[in-house]
């Protein structure tokens, strides 16, 4: 289509490795907070970004940004792992496939183990930010953005992962 990606990240590990790993897709690479993103406003047909509800800390505040730098019409996607079926809430699936989503679901916030977290695994060592999906959703509507579509998808019959389409 002819556009400049631009790769935006505020970790320096992760920006190190996305500039190992990037080239020559994106156009350049900033290390910035996606709250504060050093863009034009207005400037922008679309804003993709993935994995950030559970490590920013206002997650907001990040749409509000999108919504900042999108250009009129433009749209606004978002991948992230599933808030109801996998996170600290809700226990990994069990032999029969079921899971078990436990209370604390609806209160957002830092987290670092529960019931859905993994013995060692990253979400115990680092944490992870909890926001129910109405918050997602919520935040993006408030951030002025019009809800053009949401999908629940993974590879079992619970949702593992969320995407939305917003416009601007």
């Amino acid at each position: 289509m002819g556009w400049s990606v631009v790769g935006v990240d505020a970790s320096a590990d992760q920006f190190r490795v996305a500039g190992r790993q990037a080239r020559p897709v994106v156009a350049g690479l900033v290390q910035a907070d996606a709250a504060r993103l050093p863009v034009r406003a207005g400037s922008c047909p679309l804003v993709v970004s993935a994995f950030t509800h559970t490590d920013v800390e206002d997650f907001a505040s990040l749409a509000r940004e999108a919504r900042r730098v999108l250009e009129a019409d433009g749209r606004f996607i978002y991948l992230g792992l599933h808030p109801c079926f996998t996170g600290p809430f809700a226990e990994q699936p069990r032999a029969d496939g079921a899971r078990v989503v436990h209370p604390g679901y609806a209160r957002p916030g830092w987290q670092t183990g529960g019931p859905g977290s993994v013995a060692g695994g990253l979400t115990s060592r680092v944490g992870f930010r909890h926001l129910p999906i109405a918050r997602i959703l919520n935040d993006v509507l408030e951030a002025d953005l019009r809800v053009c579509h949401v999908e629940e998808a993974g590879t079992t019959e619970l949702p593992e992962w969320l995407a939305l389409v917003a416009q601007a």
